[in-house]
């Protein structure tokens, strides 16, 4: 009983959760060091930043920033169904009949992982096509991969909302 009296104290105290005082600021709280936290921060406004831009770029209907921003391997769909890669997505925009007075990306969700980001938005657009007003809303999920240029989209997947702005 004596002999297994230390081994039992021994891994009550490597299983025991230790006390962290709660007042600490977030990196003093988690085995990460600071300046990678501070980092992650960074990295996360960097990507909500690119999707206020793609739903700013849609608008202005430049293809600029989906040249720049899009992978050459990218691969998406539509909300419709519609395979797209790359130069059709640029396309579809620069063709596009559809006159945009606003299109905003808002409660964005992202989640980061080792050189790779999960983005999930709201996309709301309002405008015309056609002479005729449309205003709709979409859940737009984009994979990012980063890259030695930066963070790069390589797959969209864009679903319609059913609401009443479409009706």
């Amino acid at each position: 009983m004596r002999r297994k009296l230390p081994a039992v104290i021994a891994m009550l105290l490597f299983f025991m959760p230790r006390a962290v005082p709660q007042n600490l600021p977030p990196c003093a709280r988690v085995p990460i060091p600071c300046e990678q936290l501070k980092l992650r921060e960074i990295e996360l406004q960097v990507l909500t930043n690119l999707e206020k831009q793609n739903a700013h770029a849609i608008q202005l209907r430049n293809p600029t920033f989906f040249q720049d921003v899009y992978a050459d391997d990218f691969s998406g769909y539509t909300w419709y169904g519609l395979p797209l890669n790359k130069t059709k997505l640029i396309l579809s925009i620069q063709t596009s009949g559809e006159q945009f007075q606003s299109v905003v990306a808002s409660d964005i969700q992202v989640k980061m992982f080792l050189d790779s980001a999960s983005v999930l938005s709201l996309r709301t657009e309002h405008g015309a096509s056609a002479g005729k007003e449309i205003a709709r809303q979409f859940r737009v999920l984009r994979v990012y991969v980063y890259t030695t240029r930066g963070w790069r989209i390589v797959s969209q997947v864009e679903t319609l909302l059913p609401s009443a702005m479409s009706r």
